[in-house]
């Protein structure tokens, strides 16, 4: 159980370690070769802070609307709304303040991440009030979060993206998302439509098969991004090929981890497992060199 720690349990209700996630905003930048810029740099923390405010407010937001449902959760029943650490009014308006600052930080960056930033508010709403209770719906709307944050890194400095990277964005978002919803089910076991409707609609074996396809589809598109002519002449080499046996490594040991009901979410899975940290890293030194020194 949290400890009665203001500190503690407002970084718990903000879901700081989720922030892990707007890391996607710097994706577009690295591989534009701005990452070492100091304006570019400068405007994609903003940018990343914007979205760390707005996601937190979300994640206040969700944690209202299930309040009754998480109570029941052998974890979230933790959390600091529903086990009362926070009471529901400090909890809206904190939401409001986090929305309003990220929205303030948005409109200091330019026009189109403000119009991102808004889509992203928007789908985590409709996600909240009616998509979360959708079967596929639910993950599908978890994976477009994750291509708009990649969007918001791209209009945030102004720069193109890739369109396979795009794609296999939205591929690795909705791997992670079906594997989110994997993990729950391993963890819950009988008692998983209890806490989130939507899983009487999911089964191992119908989530087992997706996380195949969605497997398939990410190391598929992450290859073709690899190997496009549009990659080779942007970045005047062939070598990202020789990082996908560590991206094949990440995505087919997240699935083994959700198969065994390691951790409920990828964000808790990820970063408790130093085999990803370690691999993670390699990935973005090698690319880094790639993109900076080939």
């Amino acid at each position: 159980m949290l400890k009665k720690s203001p500190i503690r349990y407002w970084a718990k209700q903000l879901r700081v370690t989720h922030w892990t996630k707007n890391i996607f905003l710097f994706s577009a930048v690295m591989f534009s070769e701005k990452l070492l810029e100091l304006h570019s740099m400068t405007i994609c923390i903003w940018a990343f802070l914007s979205f760390c405010f707005l996601s937190s407010s979300v994640y206040i937001l969700n944690d209202l609307i299930d309040f009754e449902n998480d109570k029941k959760h052998p974890r979230k029943k933790y959390r600091p709304i529903p086990s009362g650490l926070i009471s529901k009014k400090t909890a809206v308006i904190a939401a409001i303040i986090l929305c309003t600052s990220g929205l303030g930080l948005a409109f200091y960056i330019n026009t189109y991440f403000i119009t991102v930033s808004l889509l992203y508010i928007f789908n985590n709403i409709a996600y909240s009030f009616v998509l979360k209770e959708k079967v596929v719906a639910d993950v599908i709307s978890i994976s477009i979060g994750f291509v708009l944050r990649f969007l918001g890194g791209a209009y945030a400095v102004d720069v193109e993206t890739s369109r396979w990277f795009l794609i296999c964005t939205f591929s690795l978002s909705l791997f992670l998302g079906l594997g989110k919803r994997r993990a729950e089910i391993e963890m819950l076991g009988k008692n998983a439509v209890n806490t989130r409707a939507v899983l009487r609609k999911y089964t191992k074996e119908k989530v087992d098969s997706a996380l195949a396809c969605a497997c398939a589809m990410t190391l598929v598109t992450y290859m073709l991004f690899a190997t496009d002519s549009g990659t080779f002449e942007k970045h005047h080499s062939d070598k990202f090929i020789y990082t996908v046996p560590i991206v094949a490594y990440c995505v087919i040991r997240y699935m083994f981890r959700v198969q065994e009901g390691d951790g409920d979410g990828p964000v808790e899975i990820l970063l408790k497992d130093k085999g990803f940290i370690i691999a993670g890293i390699c990935w973005i030194v090698m690319s880094m060199f790639i993109v900076y020194y080939f």
